[in-house]
């Protein structure tokens, strides 16, 4: 049978085994057993800055992944090579660089360099 999920403000259905023990939603259930869902507690960050789903906090996080992260495919050519993500918050990321120009992607000025306030800008194909 299906029922609503028991996340507020969720409008996925559930369906329920038939002991009745599916209160959530797949999406929800997934979550909840990755800890990717807070019941009650507010994220902090995400009220900073509430860039979450920008093009420039993506770009943030997957170059900070490419530094940090052995298990990203071009970790090697990065991270691997030694490149360090020095920015140590989104906050200080934006201030360096501000809103993404369209068309540009995150460029190092010294390609040697790190991902650091002075050594990055948004840059075109062939800039």
């Amino acid at each position: 049978m299906n029922f609503p999920c028991q996340v507020k403000g969720c409008k996925n259905k559930r369906q329920s085994c038939n002991r009745g023990h599916h209160a959530l939603c797949r999406m929800h259930r997934y979550r909840k057993q990755t800890n990717m869902l807070n019941w009650d507690t507010p994220n902090p960050m995400r009220e900073l800055h509430k860039m979450y789903h920008t093009i420039e906090y993506k770009t943030f996080t997957w170059a900070k992944a490419r530094c940090n992260n052995p298990n990203v495919d071009r970790y090697c050519n990065y991270g691997g090579r030694g490149i360090k993500f020095l920015f140590t918050s989104f906050k200080e990321f934006y201030a360096e660089l501000g809103k993404r120009p369209e068309g540009m992607s995150l460029d190092r000025i010294d390609v040697n360099g790190n991902y650091e306030a002075g050594n990055v800008r948004w840059a075109g194909k062939f800039t």
